[in-house]
């Protein structure tokens, strides 16, 4: 692009005309600005790209607090789970602990419903409590009824029951 010519009389110095010059310095002025352009965008997408990362770390140490207050969560009712389960198999022994109790408690009603009242035992094996609580209550009021009726001794209407045979008290009753 450039012609350079040597000046008669100097010792190696070279001249470069004045219009090169020109072009080269045009070239490099351009060539700074598209540099300084080229900062500026660059500048503008680091701070963008700053701005992203600041974002992204803060949501990070956010993700990180939820982390461990989720874990301190699950230590907390990992104690509770254990509690849970150790209730459950109380309960469990409750429930056995009842049913069988209950069972024994059948078991000595009836044997007392049997010795009080002299009844058969296969009357009431299969009974519940509350049907045996009925159960008993209507054989106390049959045997505080029970007893010499009026009838039977003759109090009833006044009179005696005469003796006999039937036949022989129709005869009597048809005579009078």
């Amino acid at each position: 692009m450039s012609t350079e010519t040597q000046a008669p009389g100097s010792s190696g110095e070279r001249v470069v005309p004045e219009k090169d010059l020109l072009a080269v310095k045009a070239g490099r002025e351009k060539a700074e600005e598209q540099l300084k352009d080229a900062i500026e965008a660059h500048k503008g997408e680091v701070a963008a790209y700053e701005s992203k990362v600041a974002e992204a770390h803060q949501k990070m140490l956010q993700a990180e607090a939820r982390a461990s207050s989720l874990e301190e969560e699950v230590q907390r009712s990992a104690g509770s789970v254990t509690e849970l389960a150790e209730a459950k198999k109380e309960l469990a022994a409750a429930k056995e602990s009842s049913k069988n109790l209950t069972g024994k408690i059948l078991d000595y009603r009836r044997a007392a419903i049997v010795a009080t009242y002299r009844i058969p035992a296969d009357s009431i094996a299969d009974k519940t409590l509350e049907e045996l609580n009925l159960y008993e209550e209507a054989l106390k009021s049959v045997l505080a009824t029970k007893g010499v009726g009026n009838y039977a001794v003759g109090g009833g209407s006044g009179a005696t029951v005469p003796g006999g045979s039937p036949r022989d008290l129709a005869r009597q009753a048809y005579s009078k």
